[in-house]
């Protein structure tokens, strides 16, 4: 079983071709925007344990480990949007008929 990434759903959750969505669905533009917060909040989260850790309220670890946090979720925010731009590359290259 796959689990979601930073706040989108496991595949499976994910509807099929044809099938109309529930109430329960989700939609992609929610999808885009609470993964976008999260984000933030993972940047803020960092920005904040880093400068704890100046004034030597925080520990460097905690720095450490945000920091680690946000770059993480940075780039598989990258990797998406890198897939999502080659997706639409390809199909704008498609000839019809």
């Amino acid at each position: 079983m796959m689990l979601g990434i930073a706040g989108l759903p496991a595949p499976a959750q994910l509807l099929a071709p044809g099938h109309t969505p529930s109430s329960h669905a989700t939609s992609f533009a929610n999808m885009v925007s609470s993964a976008v917060g999260q984000l933030q909040t993972s940047q803020a989260s960092a920005q904040s344990a880093i400068s704890q850790a100046m004034v030597g309220t925080g520990s460097v670890t905690s720095a450490m480990v945000a920091m680690t946090q946000a770059q993480m979720t940075l780039d598989v925010a990258t990797s998406v949007t890198t897939g999502a731009e080659n997706a639409y590359q390809t199909i704008m290259n498609m000839q019809l008929g």
